[in-house]
């Protein structure tokens, strides 16, 4: 897929126990732009620690709250 980078565009991205395809949807995400916000709803898998080092903004929930609450949050 060809991306072109636009620096006026911001991606939100919803989590929840995403660990084996998050780092792929993130990096795919950067190629558009560096404003990313991810938010976790809770995960009790890996999925934080696979996106750590990734310049992204995360915000974590420590419970999960429902789709529809974190995008309205984000």
């Amino acid at each position: 897929m060809d991306i072109t980078r636009d620096s006026n565009i911001a991606i939100l991205i919803y989590a929840f126990e995403v660990e084996e395809t998050i780092v792929d949807i993130v990096k795919t995400c950067l190629k558009a732009t560096n404003k990313i916000l991810l938010i976790d709803d809770g995960s009790h898998d890996e999925t934080l620690n696979r996106i750590r080092d990734l310049p992204i903004t995360v915000i974590h929930n420590d419970f999960q709250n429902g789709k529809d609450t974190c995008m309205i949050r984000g």
